[in-house]
């Protein structure tokens, strides 16, 4: 299948453990500032002249590290979706992801399925590989979808054989996989579709790629996807968790602190790859957390 150069990329980004809103996007002037400074005394986003205010309307602003996202703000590429949530009632951050992953309305109405797999199902996309999850495990988002391929990095595949049996017994494998057995198509031509798919990563992992991305965990995997959606332009959707907002004590305020460090390496790698990739393809970013849905597109 063929895919136009025009699709759109939609990345979803979730934060896990609950990033905080109300530092993330905070009310800077009115009744609502005066009962953020009452409740805040310590948390509340103040700016300085170092740090000056970064606004999105005339009462509400971005947090100080948030300097590229406001810079997309300010060129009508984003949308900030501020205060919303789930209606079911839950202190617990796993409770809640699980939810907004499934799409479900509460704990009683819980799903079998991830509402991204729902929505690609009812896309009807055809490609082999539609969907990408960076990272070690499929989030529940992908749940019963098939099409997803779900990886940590690029890098050279290697069977654990030895370098000087390699080939052989790959050759061996696709020799098994394309026997006329009982279990084909299904066992077989998944086999099959996995060895060609490893090929591909193989090829892709060993050209060279000069990168600006920031050197950690968020910066790796976008700099993964946005190689990967690169070579394969039929990837409709991806997926990404970043992880450590269940700051606690240690979220700081400002500038400083956890959540400040958090936002900053967020931020800075959302711009490089927003930069990189819609210069080839339209790109929807949604980053999501238990507290809040903020969305970003070109």
């Amino acid at each position: 299948m063929e895919i136009a150069k025009e699709k759109p990329l939609w990345v979803v980004v979730f934060l896990r453990g609950g990033m905080d809103g109300l530092s993330f996007v905070y009310p800077s002037k009115g009744v609502d500032r005066e009962i953020y400074e009452a409740e805040r005394p310590t948390l509340k986003i103040t700016p300085t002249a170092k740090e000056p205010e970064l606004k999105l309307s005339d009462t509400l602003s971005l947090h100080p590290n948030a300097k590229e996202l406001h810079a997309l703000y300010q060129k009508k590429s984003l949308a900030v979706i501020h205060a919303i949530g789930l209606t079911a009632d839950s202190r617990s951050h796993f409770d809640a992801q699980n939810l907004i992953e499934q799409g479900a309305e509460s704990k009683s109405h819980l799903l079998q399925s991830g509402w991204i797999a729902r929505y690609l199902q009812a896309t009807k996309a055809q490609s082999k590989i539609t969907a990408v999850s960076i990272g070690q495990i499929a989030p529940t988002s992908l749940f019963t979808y098939d099409h997803a391929l779900v990886m940590d990095a690029l890098r050279p595949h290697h069977w654990p054989v030895g370098a000087k049996y390699e080939d052989d017994f790959e050759k061996a494998l696709r020799s098994l996989y394309a026997l006329d057995a009982p279990l084909r198509p299904w066992v077989s031509d998944w086999g099959l579709q996995t060895l060609d798919t490893l090929d591909e990563l193989k090829e892709i992992a060993a050209k060279t790629s000069e990168s600006n991305y920031p050197k950690n965990e968020i910066g790796g995997k976008l700099q993964t996807l946005a190689r990967l959606v690169t070579e394969k332009p039929e990837i409709e959707m991806a997926t990404i968790d970043m992880g450590g907002w269940d700051t606690h004590k240690f979220q700081g305020s400002g500038v400083d602190g956890a959540f400040g460090n958090l936002v900053g390496q967020l931020l800075a790698s959302i711009a490089m790859f927003y930069g990189e990739v819609s210069k080839k393809r339209p790109v929807i970013i949604t980053v999501q957390t238990p507290r809040a849905f903020n969305s970003l597109t070109s």
